[in-house]
């Protein structure tokens, strides 16, 4: 595993949020008065996939109540991400009602209560209270857009693992950047970082796709990472399984065609940051310190895989015979 994971490369790093330890033990006692770490199985599973090191990897430049801010959504995505994946009717059900809820809190602006089964809606509900003590109308009006894209996306997803029906590569990695929550991590970026410059300057078509491309590269370094996670789902997609079958290579051919990929998106990351034009002496620092946190998404989501998390040990045992 080692060996095929230290094929990812980045020219830069950026380390960790020295608040990584404290902002853990917050989130934890924040959903766990929401009842969604209610067994013994789920506390052990937020303490050993570390959702919050991802966040403290992926936004390192956050202050401390951004970085809660973002953590907090991070563990709400990983559990509705997982629900996602199975496809049986109970969590089909509460995904459903997660969508509806996240409609009604988002465009309807209403409050979710609490209720019995399931608290993922009202702990959004609370979060979302949150989020905009701390963000203006138009940074709402974004993250509204990018989290309804990604619902419609993830809709998609359950849908095609139902019916065991999968996307085409060229389909597929036009979606991938909606099914990872990517888009709306960039939103998240200027909520933890407090980036000072014009909306217009996000709406820019270089950052614009400065910001395409970090999703695209980080994405297929998550597939890479997910690999024997999603082997064991019927329907899952990934750029791996799906390089596989269109091309019909060996698994170990399509790493290396999904290596080939990541590598090509990451330099033209790299050469879009070139282009960028000037904005005016201060706004060209804040973007400078932004373009940073758009690179910290990349390489952070690879270090916490290496270094914190157990969620893909799954994939382990894959890698192990594809080296041998």
């Amino acid at each position: 595993m080692e060996k095929i994971f230290r094929q990812i490369r980045y020219p830069f790093s950026f380390g960790i949020s020295p608040f990584v330890e404290e902002t853990h033990d917050e989130i934890f006692n924040w959903i766990s008065s929401f009842g969604l770490l209610s067994t013994e199985e789920s506390v052990q599973r937020y303490r050993e996939e570390k959702y919050i090191w991802w966040a403290a990897r992926t936004f390192p430049f956050a202050d401390k109540t951004g970085l809660y801010l973002v953590g907090c959504w991070t563990a709400l995505f990983f559990i509705a991400d997982d629900m996602m994946v199975n496809p049986s009717n109970h969590n089909e059900k509460i995904l459903t009602s997660l969508k509806d809820d996240v409609i009604d809190i988002l465009i309807h602006h209403k409050t979710v209560p609490m209720r019995i089964g399931n608290n993922l809606g009202a702990c959004f509900s609370d979060l979302w209270q949150q989020i905009k003590q701390h963000t203006d109308q138009d940074w709402q009006r974004w993250f509204v857009e990018e989290m309804l894209k990604m619902l419609k996306s993830w809709q998609m997803e359950a849908e095609l693992i139902k019916t065991e029906k999968g996307l085409s590569l060229a389909d597929y990695m036009k979606m991938r950047p909606y099914f990872s929550g990517g888009n709306v991590c960039c939103c998240l970026l200027s909520l933890a970082s407090k980036f000072s410059f014009p909306f217009y300057v996000y709406q820019h078509p270089v950052v614009q796709q400065m910001l395409l491309m970090a999703v695209r590269t980080a994405s297929w370094a998550n597939d890479i990472h997910s690999l024997g996670k999603e082997l064991n789902k019927e329907g899952a997609e990934n750029i791996v399984i799906i390089l596989a079958k269109e091309k019909k290579l060996s698994f170990k051919e399509a790493i290396k065609e999904s290596l080939h990929i990541h590598d090509a998106d990451l330099m033209r990351l790299q050469e879009l940051e070139r282009t960028l034009p000037s904005f005016g002496e201060e706004m060209d620092r804040e973007l400078t310190r932004y373009i940073q946190s758009i690179k910290a998404l990349i390489s952070g989501n690879h270090e916490w895989v290496l270094y914190d998390t157990s969620r893909y040990k799954d994939t382990k045992e894959i890698m192990e015979r594809l080296e041998a």
